[in-house]
Formats: C-alpha cells, sequence, structure tokens
C-alpha cells in the first residue's frame, strides 16, 4: 500500500492518546510520509487520504470507519482504550510505521458495513453508517408494531420492544447480551431481519498486524 496521506483520529482529551500522535507523526515525517490529525467532534477527511489511524478504543474506530467508506481508504485501529476488541496493540510504534511503509501487514480484512437511511413522509431524515448494529426503537417505554421487508419482499411483522440488525462485527455487541448468534467477521450474512429503510452494503478495509 502506497502511503499518500495519513490521518489520525483520536480524543485529543486524552493525554496518552495525544502524545502517542505526536510520536507517529514525528515517525511517519521521519519516513516523508504526509500526515495530519481529524478534529475529533468535527472531523474532515481530506479526498487523498488513504489509511485513518484511530487511536483509542473500538468506539474510536467505529467513528473512523465512518469516516473512511466514502473515500475508500483503510482503516487501522490502535489500542489505546480498555477492551479494544477490534483494535491493534501499540506496545512499539517505531516498528508499525515501518511496516506499514513495507506492506508488511500479517492481515487485511473487508467487513460488512450498513448504510442506514430514515424515511419520514418520502424525506430522508437522517443517514449514516454502521459496522457493528442498527437498533430501531421506541423513545418511550412500549411496545413498537414493526414490519420487516428484504429485496421488496414482506418477511415479517413483529411486536417487540425494538429490532437489533446487526453485521457479523456488531454480533458480539447487543446481538449477544440480546441472545443471538456469534458470526464469522468475514461472513456476508446479519443476524437479524432488514427493515425496509435499509438497503445497502458497503466494505472498507481494516488492517491487523
Amino acid at each position: 500500500m502506497e502511503l499518500k496521506n495519513i490521518a489520525l483520529y483520536f480524543d485529543d482529551k486524552k493525554q496518552h492518546c495525544f502524545d502517542a500522535s505526536n510520536q507517529i507523526i514525528s515517525l511517519l515525517k521521519q519516513q516523508n510520509i504526509a500526515c495530519y490529525t481529524l478534529s475529533y467532534k468535527t472531523p474532515k477527511v481530506k479526498k487523498n487520504t488513504n489509511l485513518i489511524i484511530s487511536l483509542g478504543g473500538d468506539g474510536s474506530l467505529l467513528k473512523a470507519v465512518r469516516l473512511a467508506t466514502p473515500i475508500k481508504a483503510k482503516v487501522l485501529g490502535l489500542n489505546f482504550g480498555h477492551l479494544g476488541f477490534l483494535t491493534n496493540e501499540n506496545k512499539n510504534l517505531s516498528t508499525l510505521i515501518d511496516k506499514l511503509k513495507n506492506d508488511d501487514f500479517c492481515l487485511q480484512e473487508r467487513r460488512t458495513l450498513i448504510e442506514v437511511s430514515v424515511l419520514r413522509k418520502e424525506k430522508q431524515i437522517f443517514k449514516n453508517l454502521a459496522l457493528n448494529e442498527c437498533v430501531v426503537r421506541s423513545s418511550y417505554a412500549r411496545a413498537l408494531p414493526l414490519q420487516t421487508i428484504y429485496a421488496k419482499k414482506y418477511l415479517k411483522d413483529y411486536l417487540s420492544d425494538g429490532l437489533i440488525l446487526c453485521t457479523p462485527t456488531g454480533s458480539t455487541a447487543y446481538n449477544l447480551a440480546a441472545g443471538g448468534p456469534i458470526l464469522e467477521p468475514n461472513l456476508e450474512v446479519f443476524t437479524n431481519r432488514v427493515v425496509d429503510f435499509i438497503y445497502f452494503i458497503f466494505y472498507f478495509y481494516f488492517i491487523t498486524f
């Protein structure tokens, strides 16, 4: 992978993430690799960015994926959070940059995303991407009548507190807590029914070492 421009995405209020970002920037400059930092709250990704490095936990990585997908950039998650289920270790940043420079990856994964659109009176009022899941629920404590449709074909009616539609990546999140199955990340399936306003599947590249 030719490293044209790398974006660093992290919460600058967390000192350990801020310190690590400065170290990575210094290492990248030594390799003559262009890089810049993204605002955590209002990130603006440059179109020529081909890699986003997320410094933090799984939450930061999930947000970085949404930023990377429209420009088809790859994503590398470094664990500076707690569990870091989806992220990589950050023990030796110098070695990591060398591996990036030399295309020395142990594994490169492609994972399914969901693009979610909410329509109200035939007008789109919300649109976003999800790596884990989409949850449909009421803002009130009551059951909802839900009709599920896939590929314009009727599936089933539900009366429940809500509906979870998750990707294989998200199968170990809310889906597992709700009693759903654990899926291999490379499976092209969902664990729940698709509701009528979810149609599109996109892909991003997920790097591990």
